[in-house]
């Protein structure tokens, strides 16, 4: 899994940030037809699941700070990896997070997404996460798929 994430964050590190959407380019699809778009995620944007926490090791490799001691110990991890032009940022997610974010990266629907992420939590809210995503510069496009045209 180490091996993964190193290569995630390499990719990550050397994309090309797209232009992102502004909340306006959301809302004027219409909420009607939301739930079939799918949306574009910034290049360099990786998900990865771990029964480890490689993301801490990583993290530690990356800052060169060497700990006296160190153990990689189970902890599932949703981790998301994301960068570019050599900025890199590696964060932890919740499980019902991670599910809609990596669904989305997939080419998933907004609707099956979001349905994907309620797996993990009745309490997850679609829309402020994907309000989130525009905001914190992972979206780049939100596209209409045509019916059935989901994978």
């Amino acid at each position: 899994m180490f091996a993964e994430l190193e290569s995630a964050d390499a990719e990550a590190a050397t994309a090309i940030e797209l232009p992102t959407l502004a909340w306006q380019d959301v809302a004027s699809v219409g909420s009607e037809r939301l739930l079939a778009c799918t949306v574009g995620i910034q290049p360099g944007t990786h998900y990865l699941r771990s029964r480890w926490r490689v993301d801490e090791l990583m993290k530690m490799y990356l800052g060169d700070s060497v700990p006296d001691r160190f153990v990689v110990g189970r902890l599932e991890t949703c981790i998301e990896v994301r960068g570019a032009r050599g900025a890199l940022r590696i964060a932890r997610l919740d499980r019902a997070t991670f599910a809609f974010r990596a669904a989305l990266a997939a080419q998933r629907s907004i609707g099956d997404s979001a349905a994907r992420a309620l797996r993990y939590g009745a309490s997850f809210d679609a829309g402020a996460a994907l309000r989130e995503l525009v905001h914190i510069g992972l979206a780049t496009s939100v596209n209409l798929q045509p019916e059935g045209g989901n994978p």
